[in-house]
Parts: structure tokens; C-alpha cells; sequence
């Protein structure tokens, strides 16, 4: 399994989906950079929306910031993260435009 961002309603269902991570990765690294950072917005199973589009990418900005300041995390897998998440902040807010009317996305 993996955690994405994706439309599920009708109003989003032409977004096109982002992968965010592998959900083993997600859950013992992510995750963990989530709750030590006190961060609400992004996580697996929560809704995004669009209003806080701006808190959103600073909260992923912020993960990236963790995990690659996280000495336990191996060296190979901290650059892919960081580039992973290098590629969600330059297509999620274009990515999100192309569907004006959908106010919220999944992550999950």
C-alpha cells in the first residue's frame, strides 16, 4: 500500500493523484517526523484543503527539514524523501489549480 493525494469526490475527481510515500516508509518515518513536529494538516488519513494550501506545503517543507536533519534515518533513503517531497511542493499547488472547484483532496 502507499499514501497518496487524490480527488475522491466529484467535484475533485480529475485531479491527478500524487504519490507521497510507501506506507511502511510513511508510517516509521513520516510519521514519526509528523508527530514530533506537532503537525496537523498532512498525514495518512486526513483531508487536505485547498485554504490551507500555504500551512500544507510549509508542513511538508518541514518534514523534509526533519528527516534530513535525522541521522537515523540512512543516508539513501533521507535524499529520497527529500526529493520526493521536493516533487510535491513544485506540483501540488499546479496540480490542485487544474481542478478549480475542488476544495479538499485526500491524503491516505
Amino acid at each position: 500500500m502507499s499514501v497518496e493525494i487524490y480527488g475522491v469526490e466529484e467535484s475533485s475527481k480529475n485531479f491527478r493523484c500524487i504519490a507521497v510515500s510507501g506506507e511502511n516508509t510513511f508510517n516509521t518515518i513520516w510519521q514519526q517526523a509528523i508527530d514530533n513536529l506537532g503537525l496537523r494538516l498532512i498525514g495518512n488519513g486526513v483531508w487536505l484543503y485547498k485554504k490551507d494550501l500555504p500551512n500544507i506545503l510549509e508542513e511538508f517543507a518541514r518534514v523534509k527539514a526533519y528527516v534530513m536533519q535525522d541521522e537515523s534515518i540512512p543516508p539513501n533513503c533521507r535524499k529520497d524523501i527529500s526529493e520526493h517531497i521536493d516533487e510535491i511542493l513544485s506540483v501540488l499547488e499546479s496540480k490542485w489549480s487544474e481542478v478549480a472547484n475542488a476544495e479538499r483532496l485526500w491524503m491516505g
